[in-house]
């Protein structure tokens, strides 16, 4: 018999964050050394962007609001795997000062695929391959609408199928602009010349267990 296909969906427009698109995360949490660890076990290996939405834009509101009632229909209490919201701080840990709350003013729907996404562009072409998605790029994505029912986990699943660049940030650039305005570097002006590029290392941080801070929107290599 024929697998029943999916219902999907586009996300609306959002900040991606915790980028392993073109290279899937090798790391996966070990519970006995409580931090992540790279594994052997392609199996384990994921590709996966998280979208952050800013709350009280309508069309967010909705689409989280039908992400937690796809979620309650399908057995699930409370919020989804998939949807994290970005005020509630990480639960404290003994002998550790309270963290603040990962994306304030921000819903994360975290999405993961254990084979490559299409990278698109918004006229539907393909991503062309000298263009990385990165962390603060704006994107949208194709998802997947599943069901789980296991003694792990019961509610609402989702798959990533693809993703939209919907546009490159450039606010490091302005800001660090901003930064230099009225500096004092005197009169040589450095002018690029052929042979001078170096090879771009592209590699997002992991994400890691229990802390709110994004590390690959703190290190941003576009």
């Amino acid at each position: 018999m024929a697998q029943e296909k999916l219902e999907t969906a586009t996300t609306p427009m959002g900040e991606a964050a915790f980028c392993h698109i073109h290279k899937p995360d090798k790391k996966i949490w070990n519970k006995r050394r409580k931090a992540f660890v790279e594994t052997d076990d392609k199996d384990k290996w994921r590709f996966k962007s998280s979208i952050l939405l800013d709350k009280g834009t309508a069309a967010n509101e909705e689409f989280v609001a039908d992400l937690i009632s796809r979620h309650e229909k399908a057995g699930g209490e409370g919020l989804p795997s998939s949807l994290r919201d970005g005020d509630v701080k990480p639960k404290k840990k003994k002998g550790e000062d309270q963290k603040d709350a990962p994306f304030p003013g921000q819903y994360e729907v975290r999405l993961k695929s254990k084979w490559p996404p299409a990278l698109l562009l918004t006229n539907g072409d393909e991503l062309p391959q000298r263009i990385k998605m990165k962390a603060g790029d704006t994107i949208a994505a194709v998802i997947a609408f599943d069901e789980s029912d296991t003694e792990i986990y019961t509610g609402l699943v989702l798959y990533l199928n693809a993703l939209v660049l919907v546009k490159k940030s450039k606010g490091h650039v302005e800001a660090a602009r901003a930064a230099i305005k009225g500096a004092e570097f005197g009169d040589d002006v450095y002018i690029p010349e052929e042979g001078d590029e170096e090879d771009d290392d592209d590699e997002d941080e992991s994400e890691e267990k229990g802390d709110g801070e994004d590390k690959s929107r703190r290190k941003r290599n576009y």
